[in-house]
């Protein structure tokens, strides 16, 4: 068999144990105990690599993510063997990905803080909520709290789970345990909650069930001997939580590249709640126009190449700021004409999970 140079293509079977050996060595992981969801099945994901005389020097992967009405792909694990960067090898091999894997989806999400995603379409954008909240004085609820560490055992979490993305049932387990998060079911005077703890963030990444939340928080501070806990959420979430915190931050959630502009935006838009009818053209990058239409609370997107008479022309990044970001508070102009309107509809919610359970 001939082996070239600077190959890039996805990896087969026989060569999945070797990937992810030169991801674990790169960022000096586990990635089977970091990312059991993705790595602990070869068919869960996609991995495309760069080899050299059969040598990976270069890696990406990416895991599919279901949420309702829309095909959401999370790209990770993006590295480069040291004596191997500065030769473009990053680029090839989103130029690959771009080809061979984004155009089946809607939605493409990448974690990182890097600029240069911008390059590849990526841009820094969405928001998350992480609430800070206090233990208080010791709970007189009477309450107990096992840790779940089987997938046999996670039945009351599957259960309970109510949440937009749609999980694949034999991989649940693995997807609570992302990041190496640990399970606890909660039973509370008669009712029954599960949380997801990250002891190294000391964050709760999700909770549901029937018990309340709150307390349901107290008593897992109280079991865990913490004084305070964080909880990740989107900013759709209970409104409840801003009363149950001692304070909360909100910060940018992740790098995104839509693919298919219409279905993303429609779907999301649906999403939002007790929104204003009207409508909304929009000219982005002298490359195409939007015009975005809600009528008695449906949703609807049309894209058309070219420029037509539009309320606000926007660059690609302002788009985004636009639809997933605080558009006013990065500039907009708040005496736009159409500026209730905009209040009104974005930002689109996205999901907080992106970035801890269901993304890599």
């Amino acid at each position: 068999m001939v082996m070239r140079m600077n190959e890039i293509r996805k990896i087969k079977p026989h060569e999945f144990e070797q990937a992810i050996a030169f991801a674990n060595h790169q960022f000096g992981l586990n990635f089977k105990k970091t990312q059991p969801k993705l790595y602990g099945h070869y068919n869960s994901g996609e991995h495309c690599a760069c080899f050299d005389h059969g040598r990976i020097v270069g890696l990406l992967s990416a895991y599919p993510i279901a949420p309702m009405g829309i095909k959401v792909l999370s790209v990770g694990t993006v590295c480069v063997a040291e004596d191997f960067r500065g030769r473009g090898i990053m680029g090839k091999l989103f130029d690959f990905a771009s080809r061979k894997l984004f155009s089946e989806y809607d939605l493409v999400v990448l974690l990182g803080s890097e600029e240069r995603y911008e390059h590849f379409g990526f841009y820094k954008t969405g928001k998350k909520i992480v609430f800070t909240i206090k233990r208080q004085s010791k709970s007189t609820f009477s309450f107990e709290i096992k840790e779940i560490t089987e997938s046999s055992e996670i039945g009351p979490a599957l259960r309970f789970y109510s949440g937009d993305i749609q999980r694949d049932k034999g991989r649940f387990f693995d997807i609570l345990r992302s990041q190496r998060s640990k399970v606890y079911l909660v039973s509370l005077d008669g009712k029954q909650s599960y949380i997801v703890h990250n002891e190294s963030k000391n964050a709760v990444f999700e909770i549901y069930g029937e018990a309340d939340a709150g307390v349901a928080l107290q008593c897992f501070m109280q079991y865990k001997n913490l004084s305070s806990v964080e909880l990740y959420a989107s900013p759709d979430c209970d409104k409840k939580l801003f009363y149950l915190s001692d304070r909360y931050a909100v910060s940018t959630l992740c790098n995104l590249k839509m693919i298919d502009y219409e279905r993303t935006m429609t779907t999301l838009l649906k999403k939002v709640k007790n929104k204003s009818d009207g409508r909304l053209k929009l000219a982005v990058d002298g490359e195409f126009s939007a015009d975005i239409t809600v009528s008695s609370g449906n949703a609807d997107v049309r894209l058309s190449e070219g420029i037509e008479d539009s309320d606000i022309s926007f660059s690609k990044r302002e788009l985004y700021f636009l639809l997933f970001d605080d558009y006013f508070l990065l500039g907009g102009d708040v005496r736009h004409p159409k500026s209730q309107l905009i209040r009104s509809w974005f930002p689109l919610p996205l999901w907080n999970t992106l970035t801890t359970l269901d993304g890599i």
